[in-house]
């Protein structure tokens, strides 16, 4: 495994000011943003997720949820399939039952909140992201608009997160600009 790391840069540019619309939807660029992809062969065992709560901080979570470690977020996107999220670099020790990739200079992170957030991205997904439905701690992989996305709603229930391809996310920012535009 090479000790070679790219880096995790700001996709909309250095000091990119976050956008409010009114005090109904902020937007913000989560920037430095950490992330891996680990994929497991098969069903975790006792020493797999041993494994991945030391490396990690958390244990895998269940499908559709999201897991708080000390330094990380990780994110069920799949079966046997997770997304780590932080703010400094990680490390995934290798394991012969685990493939990690890692993502951090491949994909972006925007913070969307406020009353009005899940009617902006409600306008671009067919999925319910209504608080009573979408509750803090949830995930899900989806598409907003054209854009292939990760949304997850933090533990602390305040907005959405959203990760989005590193080559998109200037485009996703103006997706989210536009269908915000009513509201201020």
């Amino acid at each position: 495994m090479s000790d070679f790391r790219l880096r995790a840069e700001a996709c909309l540019g250095a000091g990119a000011p976050p956008r409010s619309f009114g005090s109904l939807v902020h937007i913000t660029e989560r920037s430095p943003v950490f992330a891996l992809e680990i994929a497991g062969f098969g069903a975790p065992n006792d020493g797999d997720v041993a494994h991945f709560q030391a490396a990690l901080g958390a244990a895998p979570p269940a499908p559709g949820a999201v897991a708080r470690g000390p330094a990380a977020e990780v994110l069920s996107v799949g079966p046997n399939r997770w997304i780590a999220i932080a703010d400094t670099p990680m490390h995934f020790p290798p394991s012969e039952n685990f493939a990690v990739t890692d993502l951090s200079s491949a994909r972006g992170c925007f913070l969307l909140s406020g009353a009005k957030a899940s009617t902006v991205l409600a306008k671009g997904t067919s999925v319910d992201l209504d608080p009573t439905v979408f509750t803090a701690g949830s995930v899900i992989v989806t598409r907003i608009g054209h854009f292939s996305a990760v949304v997850w709603r933090p533990s602390d229930g305040d907005g959405f997160a959203v990760l989005v391809s590193r080559s998109y996310a200037r485009s996703f920012y103006d997706w989210v600009i536009l269908a915000s535009a009513e509201f201020g």
